[in-house]
């Protein structure tokens, strides 16, 4: 623990470094179970309550206990059950450290918490100093009691479960039972991450901790802040930027803009008033920062200090920015609208209004997925996992992730990496599923929240979006809770509304004027005036952004998304499980059945809940296209429910796309997971690829061609009567793009019916439509012919006349040659192979395949590549579980075995 030290600067003292051992963890005392959560029946150890248990800061109690050995780890079997306790349970985190003499000189000393989680009560020698109610805030707590040498620390945690059930009881009831929430933990009365307490994809995992790093600072004169440069204005190469920087006390900031290269762009100097140094700075030959996809992303680099009255340095800062401007675009449709889907316009009586996000005056798709916290204890996320998550964002074609309201506002290494890559970022505010209370305690903590990450995180050029709120005016709309709808329960009670449409526009207007505001997702407006229109829903097509959960919570198959057409669709998905490792080590292997205990308890959609059991429901919709595989095939479960799931996202956003430019964003739910369960993922919690990371990759590629109806109908099934289909192209690219677009009637052999060729040519960022002429499709005449339409460069789209198992598809039949020890298959189909998809991590859990889920016709082949640390079997490469195609189960139905895969030589 060295000081930082220097004449003038601010001395520093780490005390949380992540070293085990420094601190101690012990458990002061546990209430009784409240009888809310049947699940939760046991008691800590004997003997651990007063008990001192190693610690490290950060980190949480779970973490902690778990590390000594003291309870099973929540990640496997049912071991989530027996650690509830943990949620009514009060601890404390204690260390003590030396602190210099000259620290005590200064005119300040405070200790510095980046996040104590949540009720927490700060002792220094016997002296409570400070107080937190707030997951999500930073803390300065005056140290003034301090003493040269040793000093004793002491964090208190109420606990958690008990705290927010009585601030319930003292308020009122608000609705917490929203798509997902713990019931038994309302979540709506701590401003805590809402999912620690469950949610339909993670478990209860309801912790208390210093979870973030803990410092001491003793400075002189004047402490320099959070520093949030915006961009006001760009016209043609000259950016105007207006640099703002937080100052406690007295002072003068000089402001130094380094362009990518190094050179200077710019210096400015200002006096702090009130609180702030302000500065207004003009760069010429600016270097626009672009989302991926539409440019590159320069970051300039700005560096601040901060001078005392006497010219002193006092502190100094750098922070890389880009230089951009957003604009959310609302404009209602004109009366001549045109669109490439018929029948949008007038759908739901009301005019239309598009979403548009535009970034320096260009409108952007927006593609991508919502964010969940990568970790159930967000401590252990490093640095080199956020960058593989956005690595991996960029590599399926995405350029935006919403960071979803009811986790976390997130560590500055996820918001740099998406800096870095063109990542756009839209990020909730942290209200979700919920109602919330407004009384004076609260709206406080909000405000100090609210206030405190908006002046952190505005300096992101990624961060393009702030919103107020997840499904909460749609659950007021909507939703019931205890079989009465939402505004029947609440009554008079205040709700959050102050929130949605004045607090939080108001704190972004003040401190990021520049970033766009939107009160919640969804919402069809952005007034609170317009929310109580009775003529509009929050929920809705025409207007705003809709939540496409009427599917997977629905009537049955994905291709009931084509019912849908939102104008910016920011959440929707399908179900799936976890990926083959993470699952392995989860799961006791005598527990492996799909039907069981432990993997019914790692799948939390419905998980004792109304909607219906999560297993139950996955297996349903693989029924739609499948045979449900019977007794304990988990292998073949698996891969058919990750298959479906593949398919469904494929549908939805393809569907999304084809509407363009009525449609103007897709953001799947979701792209990460923080615990080995089933969900709604591309990326397992281990960060291996599911099907739907490859199938993504496809339907986000800047180019792509949709079949499907010309104007929104209800499918139940493959073969359902459409009306007349349409080839639709988006071109998500600055180029042109012509070419002959071909449509081809197959038989399933292979055997050409008919075709059609079209000549098109699409402008830049453009959509067009192809009506198909062929024949229809007959589901009883012939239900194994389907529809392929392609054009040059591999853009391709599949309709089909049946569900695979009534479609009588052949039995599959393919060479596999596989070379340089498994690091290349090459798959040679001799008749129609569906989803071909490789499970390399099923024999190594760090083998990655460059893609999967791709659908070859007969002659065709495909060559995987697969990285590796050890060389691969290529039997097991070349067969089931590893080597997979949806075409197996028609062949088994046909007497089909594995025999008819045949392995080629090494070439």
């Amino acid at each position: 623990m060295t000081p930082i030290t220097s004449d003038s600067r601010p001395l520093q003292l780490d005390l949380g470094s992540g070293t085990p051992g420094v601190w101690t963890l012990r458990l002061e005392s546990v209430s009784a179970a409240t009888g809310g959560d049947p699940r939760d029946v046991e008691g800590p150890p004997a003997g651990l309550i007063g008990r001192d248990v190693p610690a490290t800061v950060p980190g949480c109690a779970h973490t902690d206990l778990l590390a000594a050995g003291l309870i099973p780890d929540p990640e496997v079997a049912l071991h989530e059950a027996e650690i509830l306790w943990i949620g009514r349970s009060a601890f404390s985190f204690r260390r003590t450290f030396d602190l210099p003499g000259e620290a005590l000189e200064r005119e300040h000393l405070q200790l510095c918490f980046d996040g104590l989680d949540t009720l927490a009560e700060v002792s220094l020698n016997g002296t409570v100093i400070g107080r937190s109610a707030d997951m999500h805030t930073r803390q300065r707590f005056d140290a003034t009691s301090a003493r040269a040498g040793e000093n004793e620390l002491v964090v208190r945690f109420a606990a958690p479960l008990p705290a927010a059930l009585a601030a319930r009881e003292a308020y009122g009831f608000l609705p917490s039972e929203g798509a997902g929430g713990n019931p038994k933990m309302p979540h709506n009365f701590l401003r805590k991450m809402s999912c620690n307490s469950g949610w339909d994809w993670g478990p209860t995992v309801t912790t208390s901790g210093v979870w973030k790093p803990c410092r001491v600072e003793a400075w002189d004169a004047c402490r320099l802040g959070d520093v949030r440069p915006r961009t006001t204005k760009i016209s043609g190469d000259t950016a105007e930027l207006v640099l703002v920087a937080d100052v406690e006390g007295p002072g003068r900031v000089r402001f130094r803009l380094l362009d990518p290269d190094g050179a200077v762009a710019a210096t400015a100097e200002a006096e702090a008033a009130g609180g702030t140094a302000e500065a207004a700075v003009s760069v010429a030959g600016a270097q626009r920062w672009w989302p991926v996809g539409h440019g590159a992303q320069p970051l300039y680099t700005l560096q601040i200090e901060l001078l005392d009255a006497g010219g002193a340095t006092r502190g100094t800062a750098s922070s890389r920015i880009g230089l951009r401007t957003t604009e959310l675009i609302l404009d209602e449709d004109p009366a001549d609208a045109a669109f490439p889907v018929d029948g949008l316009a007038g759908r739901e009586g009301v005019t239309g209004r598009r979403m548009t996000l535009r970034v320096n005056g260009k409108d952007i798709y927006c593609k991508g997925a919502n964010w969940i916290p990568e970790d159930l204890f967000p401590h252990r996320v490093t640095r080199e996992t956020y960058r593989e998550r956005v690595a991996q964002a960029v590599d399926m074609n995405m350029n935006m992730l919403r960071i979803w309201g009811g986790g976390l506002y997130e560590h500055a290494d996820l918001y740099e990496a998406c800096d870095e890559a063109g990542v756009m970022i839209w990020q909730d505010f942290l209200f979700a599923c919920a109602a919330y209370p407004e009384d004076d305690d609260t709206v406080s903590l909000v405000e100090q929240e609210v206030r405190d990450n908006v002046s952190r995180l505005a300096r992101h050029a990624s961060l393009v979006l702030w919103n107020g709120c997840n499904e909460n005016l749609w659950g007021y709309q909507e939703w019931n809770v205890k079989g009465k709808p939402w505004p029947e329960v609440i009554g008079e009670l205040p709700w959050g509304l102050r929130y949605y449409f004045e607090t939080l526009p108001g704190i972004v207007n003040d401190l990021a004027p520049t970033t766009p505001y939107w009160p919640g997702s969804p919402s069809s407006g952005t007034t609170r005036a317009e929310f109580e229109d009775t003529a509009l829903e929050a929920n809705m097509n025409s207007r705003g952004n809709r939540h496409v959960w009427n599917v997977w919570h629905g009537p049955g198959h994905y291709l009931h998304y084509y019912e849908h057409c939102p104008r910016f669709c920011s959440e929707f998905g399908f179900h799936a499980p976890n990926a083959w490792p993470s699952l392995e080590r989860s799961t006791p292997e005598d527990q492996r059945d799909w039907t069981g205990p432990v993997m019914r308890e790692h799948n939390k959609n419905g998980h004792d809940k109304v909607l219906g059991d999560g297993q139950n429901k996955t297996s349903a919709r693989i029924h739609d296209d499948f045979p449900v595989p019977a007794g304990r095939e988990l292998d073949d479960w698996h891969h058919l429910a990750s298959i479906n799931q593949a398919r469904a996202v494929t549908a939805g956003v393809g569907w999304f796309r084809s509407l363009f430019p009525w449609n103007s964003g897709a953001l799947y739910w979701q792209i990460n997971d923080c615990w080995p369960g089933a969900s709604w993922s591309s990326v397992d919690t281990d960060g291996v690829r599911k099907p739907l990371y490859f199938a993504t990759r496809r339907f986000f590629a800047p180019r792509v061609v949709n079949l499907g109806p010309a104007e929104p109908v209800e499918l139940g099934a493959w073969g359902d009567d459409t009306g007349p289909l349409r080839a639709y192209l988006h071109n998500d690219s600055d180029q042109r793009w012509a070419g002959d677009l071909r449509v081809r009637l197959m038989e399933a052999d292979g055997t050409l019916v008919e075709e059609q060729t079209d000549g098109v040519d699409l402008a830049p960022r453009s959509a067009a439509g192809v009506d198909v002429r062929l024949r229809a499709l007959d589901r009883d005449a012939a239900p194994g012919r389907f529809l392929v339409a392609e054009l040059p460069g591999g853009v391709r789209s599949f309709w089909w006349s049946a569900p695979d198992k009534a479609a009588g598809l052949p039995s599959p039949k393919m060479r596999v040659e596989v070379a340089d020890g498994g690091r290349r298959v090459a798959v040679h189909a001799e008749t129609l192979l569906r989803d071909l998809t490789l499970y390399p991590e099923r024999l190594h859990p760090d083998a990655v395949v460059d893609d999967g889920v791709v659908t070859l016709l007969p002659g065709e082949r495909h060559v995987f590549g697969i990285a590796t640390p050890v060389d691969l079997d290529a039997a097991a490469l070349s067969s089931a579980p590893v080597l997979r195609t949806s075409s197996e189960l028609a062949g088994r139905a046909a007497g089909w075995t594995p025999d008819e895969i045949t392995l080629g030589p090494a070439s």
